[in-house]
Parts: structure tokens; C-alpha cells; sequence
């Protein structure tokens, strides 16, 4: 078995980190930054009226990168196995990381980014073929 080119090494590698950075640095940050956003919207609320009380039911999305680090280290792990179905589903992880931009996730969007780059070169999907399909002869 050949072993994982040098691009997708990388790109399971940074995953890997991007994956324990969302669970221990994101989700704690984004419950505390949408928190602090919901008390001011309530004290605006409270004393100007409005409907500024809404935005604290936006919390639950620090809820969604716990799900995509736990994803997104299964994937690097697998990645960093020489498993080819495993790119597959490093490729898939990449489009959530870069979704995760709309949560405030600026560091899975780079890393997504990086890794659709490094997953989409030639010489990644000749491995990934050859992988699959064994050697041409």
C-alpha cells in the first residue's frame, strides 16, 4: 500500500487540530459570546422594548461545533490511517468547516478552504484511484 500523499496528510492533519480547536476553544466561545449578546439584547429589551430578547434563542448554535470537531477528528484519524473512503469524507467535513463561518467558526472556514485545496490535487486523487481500484497495469 502506497502511502498517503504529502497534501492529504496535511489537510488530515489540520482537521485533526481544527477538530480538538472546535471542541475545547469554539464551543466555549461561542456560548459566552452569544450569552453576552443575549443579556445586552435583554437589557436593551427590558428598557427600550423591542423584540431584542430574540436573539438569545440563537445559543443553541454553539451547540453545532461540538458535532463538527468530534467529525472533524474521526476524519483526520481515518485520514491519517491510509483509508481512501476516508478522503471522502474529509472532502465532506471540508464544506461543513467552511459552512461553519455562518456560526463565527473563522478558523474551520480556513482550514476547510485549505483542505478542499489540498484534497482536489491530482496526485491525491490518483492515490485515492489506485487505492480503490487497485494498481493499472
Amino acid at each position: 500500500m502506497q502511502p498517503l500523499p504529502e497534501a492529504a496528510r496535511n489537510a488530515a492533519i489540520a482537521q485533526l487540530v481544527t477538530g480538538f480547536v472546535n471542541i475545547f476553544v469554539m464551543t466555549w466561545l461561542a456560548w459566552v459570546g452569544w450569552g453576552a449578546l443575549a443579556s445586552v439584547s435583554a437589557f436593551l429589551t427590558a428598557f427600550l422594548g423591542g423584540c431584542g430578547g430574540l436573539v438569545g434563542c440563537c445559543g443553541w448554535s454553539a451547540c453545532l461545533f461540538l458535532p463538527l470537531g468530534i467529525i472533524e477528528i474521526l476524519a483526520g484519524i481515518m485520514a491519517l490511517n491510509n483509508n481512501p473512503t476516508a478522503l471522502g469524507l474529509s472532502k465532506v467535513v471540508a464544506y461543513l468547516e467552511i459552512a461553519s463561518i455562518l456560526l463565527g467558526g473563522i478558523v474551520s472556514f480556513i482550514v476547510g478552504m485549505v483542505a478542499i485545496i489540498m484534497l482536489n490535487k491530482p496526485e491525491v486523487e490518483a492515490w485515492k484511484a489506485a487505492q480503490v481500484n487497485g494498481p493499472v497495469a
